[in-house]
């Protein structure tokens, strides 16, 4: 019997202890993730349909520096750390938006412009693994030439890269 045979071979209290561990840093990490994002000031976010749609990614929380500067190596964003910002699209419509904002932040935010809207749907295709979901066949996103792509633009992009 080989070594990784002997892994899948369990005993019921193997199977067991396995699950609880599990069970144990899930509970972990729920705790140290829930007080940061309760902390935050939330606000909803609203697109109107003469402005354009909000996307969607399979990876739909996004979490990312409100201010873009060099950090240097070790500078990833944490969802405990001041300016920072999390946003979840919930539907083409309606975004969340959670910073720590020492003003508090409206609770509702009615986007104004379509570059407001290309800005939050960038952060979705940032974070996208492999899908991007949109409810119509173009959508607006902030290119890193800065200006507002199309779907034409990302494919491009995409092409590029090999993806």
């Amino acid at each position: 019997m080989n070594y990784l045979a002997l892994l899948a071979v369990r005993t019921p209290t193997q199977i067991e202890q396995t699950a609880s561990l599990m069970e144990q840093m899930a509970k972990f990490t729920m705790d140290a993730i829930l007080e940061p994002l309760g902390a935050r000031n939330w606000s909803v976010v609203y697109s109107p349909h003469t402005i354009g749609d909000f996307i969607c990614s399979d990876h739909p929380v996004s979490l990312h520096w409100i201010e873009q500067k060099d950090r240097g190596i070790y500078s990833s964003p944490g969802f405990g750390r001041l300016g920072t910002e999390v946003t979840i699209p919930l539907s083409k419509r309606v975004m969340l938006l959670g910073r720590f904002d020492e003003e508090q932040m409206p609770r509702t935010i009615m986007l104004d412009s379509q570059l407001n809207l290309a800005c939050l749907n960038s952060y979705s295709i940032i974070d996208c693994s492999r899908l991007i979901f949109s409810c119509t066949e173009d959508f607006l996103w902030y290119t890193q030439e800065e200006k507002i792509g199309t779907i034409a633009d990302l494919r491009r992009v995409s092409k590029i890269r090999g993806e």
